[in-house]
């Protein structure tokens, strides 16, 4: 059996430490930084939800508040109550709420006996559908 010069043993050590050194420190680079990043999105996707939710339940509110408004409202109920009543009157309201209300983007009033009204022809149609 052959030996290797001592120079040649020497070096093929030393390279094989190092490379066990780097595969060592990589190693545990790796399984640091990926709990500190799984840590970091997931703080990320809390806080994204947590938004979310804040905007929605303040959608929400501000949608309830005017809904009752619009229910309070003497000429809705009569449009609700009266089958002859004139819609006009009630889409005319639906429209200045939309235009002062920038989240708004139409609105339907459905009334029991299944009466229509919509500040919105393509909304109003897709409901006809369903």
């Amino acid at each position: 059996m052959k030996r290797y010069p001592l120079l040649i043993q020497l070096v093929l050590y030393f390279f094989l430490f190092i490379l066990l050194l780097f595969g060592l420190i990589g190693s545990l680079y790796y399984q640091t930084s990926s709990g500190t990043i799984r840590q970091l999105t997931e703080r990320t996707t809390r806080n994204s939800i947590d938004q979310s939710s804040q905007f929605i339940t303040s959608y929400l509110k501000k949608l309830k508040q005017t809904t009752t408004v619009l229910s309070k409202e003497q000429a809705v109920r009569q449009f609700a109550q009266d089958k002859s009543a004139d819609q006009e009157t009630v889409q005319h309201l639906m429209r200045t709420m939309i235009e002062t209300d920038p989240d708004l983007v139409s609105a339907v009033l459905v009334t029991k006996d299944g009466r229509l009204v919509a500040t919105d022809t393509k909304s109003a149609c897709r409901l006809l559908q369903i």
